[in-house]
């Protein structure tokens, strides 16, 4: 039978630490969240039409 899922740690290993790495840098360095931004934007457009 085929396997459908991807194995784990194909791309590499290199890959995953620098994942992790940026995972860890998140913490001290503030990383642009594009979704976030949206969210805000869409928050203050509606505040503002509703008062």
């Amino acid at each position: 039978m085929t396997s459908y899922a991807p194995v784990a740690g194909e791309e590499g290993g290199w890959k995953h630490l620098k994942s992790l790495l940026l995972l860890g840098a998140s913490r001290l360095i503030l990383m642009r969240d594009p979704y976030e931004e949206a969210c805000e934007k869409i928050n203050a457009r509606a505040r503002e039409l509703s008062s």
